[in-house]
């Protein structure tokens, strides 16, 4: 089930973004963002958090600042329901994020839900390069 984010969800969240990321959020980074009235934090709960996302809003634009599925459940569809939960709930006219050139399904599935290459960021992710990836809303 794909429900908002709650204060009593930080422990979970932060446990499997230490198991899942390089470098995880501080636990007053993510108190922040959970806080922040102006970002959209959903999880994807199934007796346990398995994945989450976070979209951060300022005025009309978006940025999908996070997300993250347990490694043991990728390629089930959740990053998938996340996003298009997210993007459904979004007011926000535009909304872009940054992926790692080497990630793979994460482009195609950020593609797939209409995400189109804008820039590329060098070497963002240590040796790695960012593309920079935008979707424009008509509301």
């Amino acid at each position: 089930m794909i429900r908002r984010a709650l204060k009593k969800d930080i422990s979970e969240i932060s446990r499997l973004m230490r198991e899942s990321i390089a470098q995880p959020w501080s636990a007053a980074a993510l108190e922040y963002a959970l806080s922040n009235v102006g970002n959209d934090f959903y999880v994807y709960d199934d007796g346990g958090i398995v994945g989450f996302i976070c979209v951060e809003n300022v005025i009309d634009e978006g940025c999908i600042s996070m997300i993250v599925v347990d490694e043991k459940r990728r390629r089930q569809g959740i990053a998938r329901a996340l996003a298009e939960r997210a993007l459904g709930e979004s007011k926000m006219l535009g909304i872009y994020l940054e992926v790692n050139e080497r990630n793979v399904p994460a482009i195609a599935l950020y593609e797939s839900l209409g995400f189109r290459k804008v820039g590329i960021r060098k070497k963002y992710y240590g040796e790695d390069s960012a593309i920079i990836m935008r979707k424009e809303r008509s509301i």
